[in-house]
């Protein structure tokens, strides 16, 4: 196998890789969780109630992560609903203590809250509707992927074209026979 053919399939297996990525991460994970962000702003409310509220740590690579834990509940339609989610993309473990310790203490139990629901999915809610900048994280990691793995499928679209009609850049041409034209002897 030919370098250059080498180097046009790591081409198309990392762009291949990349684009995959983009598409699992970004449009199957990350477009819904913002799509339900934003929609959420439009959701109908109900009063609900905090019935666990504290801040966990977890230690990682990183040191010690945390996160808030808040689960309220209630009641709609003769049917009683729990959830954890504060907001969509709210998910997550931060190293910055303060910011998760300002969710616990906005939502301690016992405190009666307005819970925003979907009202296709009732047991679906959020306490803060709205798209926020972690609602857009994993969008925005899957279309970075998806970016550099179709422009890496397009180089490689690029060099296999190339390799399979022999075409040449005019700079290629000149310097190949200019290469020529300086070995040859007469």
């Amino acid at each position: 196998m030919k370098p250059r053919s080498l180097s046009t399939l790591v081409l198309l297996l990392i762009g291949s890789v990349f684009t995959i990525i983009g598409i699992v991460a970004g449009l199957v994970f990350g477009k819904p969780i913002l799509d339900k962000a934003k929609a959420s702003e439009q959701w109908p409310q109900i009063q609900g109630e905090v019935i666990e509220s504290e801040l966990e740590t977890s230690q990682g690579e990183n040191g010690t992560m945390y996160s808030a834990h808040v689960v309220y509940r209630y009641a709609l339609d003769g049917g009683d609903f729990e959830s954890d989610r504060i907001w969509f993309g709210g998910d997550y473990s931060t190293s910055n203590r303060s910011e998760m310790f300002e969710v616990v203490k906005k939502y301690p139990a016992g405190k009666a809250v307005t819970v925003y629901y979907s009202p296709d999915k009732p047991s679906e809610s959020v306490l803060m509707p709205g798209a926020y900048t972690s609602s857009y994280i994993l969008f925005a990691i899957g279309m970075v992927f998806l970016g550099i793995g179709g422009a890496l499928l397009l180089g490689f679209v690029f060099l296999f074209v190339r390799s399979v009609t022999g075409f040449q850049s005019a700079e290629s041409q000149f310097r190949d026979t200019a290469f020529d034209d300086f070995g040859q002897t007469d």
